[in-house]
């Protein structure tokens, strides 16, 4: 099986049965897909495109490939919003999606990527040059969360495609049971201590996606909030962290927008009492309000 693997999922024979694939599943309404592999092009819009490179364990370019950019989680909301930033923080940055897209669309934004898992960091780092965003994009091989120093992190493995790094994004720091995992020491910082110590000025945007540890990460940027007022898009999975979250936020005075489809719908609380599929939140302090006016239901 792992030699059929290694020939589906080689770049130039993927490129061609992806392809394939995805024009068969439109026509004969084929279920089965195949993930992509090598290099993506991803258009974010008519004249503009990003570039991916990835492997079949990631979650973000399969539903990149499959669903396209617009459909992609709030991407639609992200391209407008990134328009108006200056400073953008993506926190678990993964293979870099968000952070190239924004370094595409907004060419005088700055970007700090945190991205701790090895695997991920790799294909984020190549990704930045594919892209020709060294310059722009601040590659730091970090986790941030309430601590400094050394922390332990949980690298999972993928038992089906064991031959390759995986890109799933479920690496963690211990915050996921029931997985095959490699324990690493890994360095922590502080949003805030890590602010200070690169002398970094305004941050207007912050995106979270650090399965299960954004609380500890928010707790330990209360300065910062405090200080900058930045927006914040964090992943909320049903029945986590809601509680705390909402108390961090609350305390700090923000408002909660949940993303749903390609809007954001404001609500009080994000504690919930059934999943009702929302897995993204825009925290948002009031004089903030109007950068996302348009995207209200």
């Amino acid at each position: 099986m792992n030699i059929f693997y290694n020939i589906i999922y080689s770049s130039k024979i993927n490129w061609v049965l992806r392809n394939l694939n995805f024009f068969l599943a439109k026509i004969l309404l084929v279920n089965f897909k195949i993930h992509p592999s090598g290099i993506l092009k991803v258009s974010i819009n008519k004249k503009q495109n990003i570039y991916l490179k990835t492997n079949q364990t990631s979650y973000v370019t399969r539903e990149l490939f499959w669903k396209k950019s617009k459909n992609y989680e709030y991407s639609c909301i992200f391209m407008k919003l990134i328009k108006k930033m200056s400073c953008f923080f993506d926190v678990g940055a993964s293979i870099g999606y968000y952070s190239i897209l924004g370094a595409k669309i907004n060419p005088d934004l700055k970007v700090y990527s945190f991205e701790p898992s090895i695997g991920p960091m790799i294909y984020l780092s190549e990704n930045i040059k594919i892209n020709n965003f060294e310059d722009r994009i601040n590659v730091n091989v970090v986790a941030l969360s309430d601590k400094i120093g050394k922390i332990d992190f949980y690298e999972v493995f993928n038992n089906k495609y064991s031959s390759v790094y995986n890109l799933s994004g479920e690496h963690n720091l211990g915050t996921k049971s029931n997985l095959k995992v490699n324990k690493t020491l890994v360095e922590s910082n502080t949003l805030d201590n890590f602010i200070k110590q690169n002398n970094i000025g305004k941050i207007d945007l912050i995106k979270l996606d650090t399965e299960g540890c954004e609380d500890l990460i928010l707790k330990a940027s209360t300065e910062t909030i405090k200080r900058d007022h930045p927006i914040i898009i964090c992943e909320v999975l049903f029945n986590k962290i809601e509680d705390s979250l909402e108390l961090i936020m609350n305390n700090l005075g923000y408002e909660f927008y949940n993303h749903v489809e390609n809007y954001l719908e404001k609500v009080d609380s994000i504690k919930r009492s059934e999943d009702n599929g929302v897995r993204n939140c825009f925290f948002v302090p009031p004089n903030k309000r109007y950068l996302i006016s348009d995207f209200l239901r």
